[in-house]
């Protein structure tokens, strides 16, 4: 256990809000296990912190809150309204009977409850409680002399109830107290639930005192002192308890049944020694808990992290591998095949091409090769996008966090993106219109400027002898390749030089892998994008540490 907290440090109270602002957060938004828990776990300390470390860090000396705790049925307001001396809190026709709040102290100790300094999420409504099903999730605060100054009791929501948001409230109840007064009946006390709720009292180091009720005459010694030995044997061996006797349904407890806890509620509100301990020790044990709750947060946090890497690489790699292939088919050969090296080779073999370049107006065949070829580099990034889209897409989806990213696409991202589709075309033509004003704008190996030739036909002979080195094809298509190789180089060389003709074929294909890089690294942007839509945290398991971390140094 760390040292004692610090009570009156400023230190502490900014380290503890830097805590409360952290676990606030959406920490979990993936679908991995645990996660549902985690978050659980983070709004739970969070809602505490603010609930009543703060406020009691701040007000050492503010009035105790003792919570009333049980499960359904096992007489929570019976105690209540034995405590208080007449009925404040009825019992309502449907099960569970308490469904809002109710708050019980002196007239001194009311200022402290009526505003929003502990509880703050609660609405408050002051006055006699007449139906306990009405205003759900309110505290009622119901003044009351018969408590000594210093106290106020809560008849809280059952922790087993069937409700949620009622398991819920009492949770939160039960977290902002500084003593929880713990009632069972003589046939319930010995089941699991209620001591699964003990064992989270003594591990976060909450006072608590335990309370049978409706417990037979005859069973009363019986019932305390197996009791005690539960206690014991439980590491609540410390923990004072009290067993109440059975009355009526509607008939409040007499004064000589409950007279010995009301004397131990006294001495502890009382008694300054008696207080200091209770207090300093709930308020460390809470703070100490922290530590202990959070760790199997991190884990998880460390888990999102590790599948929120996992599907980045996923991503990064199927961008590489597209960029790579699409580097490839800049190399290889593979765009000037079929339709398009038919056409090519017609040129060449007819001398159309040689009479385009000086003819000054681009002929209809080069036209159509220009566009052919224009195809086809479409075709191949498109073909390399679907390839990316898949990886990603198939990959993501054999986890559970990756196919819940997915479902919330905008779009299809089984799919090329639309944006994509639609863009090729003009990144293509745009970049064959750069390769002709290179060609209008080049001048020859010696500087000199190039006869006025027609820059277009020349742009397109540039791109083609830039795709297709001699030997790269196979089969009947390497003479063919070789040879309309061959003669398109020769021509470009005796305009502008072979150095030149080098320089430029380098720079348009560093132009087109560059734009179709772009391309693709935005349709692998989707997906990151997605990843970011969920707001998963960046580094969440280290950002849990940081303010852990923070509190740690500030109680030190």
């Amino acid at each position: 256990m760390l040292p004692s907290v610090d009570h009156g440090g400023a230190k502490m109270g900014e380290a503890l809000r830097r805590l409360r602002d952290r676990l606030a957060e959406p920490l979990f938004p993936l679908r991995i296990p645990g996660a549902d828990d985690a978050q659980r776990a983070c709004s739970e300390i969070s809602r505490q912190i603010d609930d009543y470390v703060l406020p009691r860090l701040a007000r050492l000396d503010a009035p105790l809150l003792a919570v009333v705790g049980g499960s359904t049925g096992s007489g929570k307001s019976t105690l209540v309204n034995a405590l208080a001396g007449r009925t404040v809190s009825p019992a309502g026709v449907l099960r569970p009977t308490t469904r809002s709040p109710v708050l019980i102290c002196g007239e001194g100790d009311e200022a402290w409850f009526a505003d929003d300094r502990v509880l703050p999420s609660l609405p408050r409504s002051r006055g006699e409680v007449t139906d306990a099903t009405e205003d759900e999730g309110i505290l009622h605060l119901v003044r009351c002399d018969t408590l000594p100054v210093g106290l106020a009791v809560v008849d809280a929501p059952d922790f087993d109830s069937v409700v949620e948001p009622n398991r819920e409230l009492a949770v939160q109840l039960l977290a902002a107290a500084d003593l929880w007064l713990f009632v069972t009946t003589a046939a319930r006390y010995a089941d699991a639930v209620p001591w699964s709720f003990l064992h989270t009292a003594r591990d976060r180091g909450v006072a608590v005192a335990v309370v049978i009720d409706r417990c037979p005459e005859g069973s009363r010694q019986e019932a305390s002192e197996h009791l005690a030995q539960l206690l014991h044997a439980r590491g609540l061996g410390d923990a004072p308890f009290f067993v109440l006797p059975e009355v009526e349904r509607g008939e409040l407890l007499g004064e000589e049944a409950i007279a010995s806890l009301r004397g131990w509620l006294a001495h502890v509100a009382s008694d300054d020694e008696a207080r200091q301990t209770l207090v300093r020790e709930t308020l460390d044990g809470a703070i100490d808990s922290f530590g202990e709750r959070l760790i199997p947060v991190t884990r998880v946090a460390e888990q999102q992290d590790e599948i929120v890497a996992e599907l980045l690489s996923v991503v990064d790699e199927a961008s590489a591998v597209a960029g790579q292939g699409v580097d490839n088919a800049t190399l290889d050969g593979s765009l000037v095949r079929g339709d398009v090296l038919t056409r090519w080779r017609e040129l060449v073999g007819s001398g159309e091409m040689v009479r385009a370049v000086h003819a000054g107006a681009t002929s209809t065949q080069v036209t159509e090769l220009r566009a052919a070829f224009a195809e086809g580099v479409q075709a191949m990034l498109l073909a390399h996008a679907a390839q990316l889209v898949e990886h990603v897409s198939g990959r993501w989806a054999q986890g559970s966090a990756g196919e819940a990213v997915l479902a919330g696409a905008p779009d299809d991202p089984r799919r090329v993106s639309a944006e994509l589709t639609a863009s090729v075309r003009d990144v293509v033509n745009g970049w064959q219109d750069r390769v002709t004003q290179l060609v209008h704008e080049a001048s020859s190996d010696d500087g000199s400027p190039t006869p006025d030739y027609d820059a277009v036909v020349l742009g397109l002979i540039l791109v083609l002898v830039t795709v297709t080195p001699v030997g790269a094809a196979t089969g009947t298509e390497v003479a063919v390749a070789r040879s309309a190789t061959r003669a398109s180089r020769k021509l470009l060389e005796s305009i502008f030089g072979g150095e030149a003709v080098r320089r430029h074929a380098a720079t348009v294909r560093r132009d087109l892998q560059g734009e179709t890089h772009g391309l693709l690294e935005a349709e692998a942007e989707r997906y990151r994008d997605l990843l970011r839509r969920t707001q998963v945290p960046d580094n969440g398991a280290d950002r849990l540490r940081e303010v852990q971390f923070g509190l740690d140094a500030a109680r030190r």
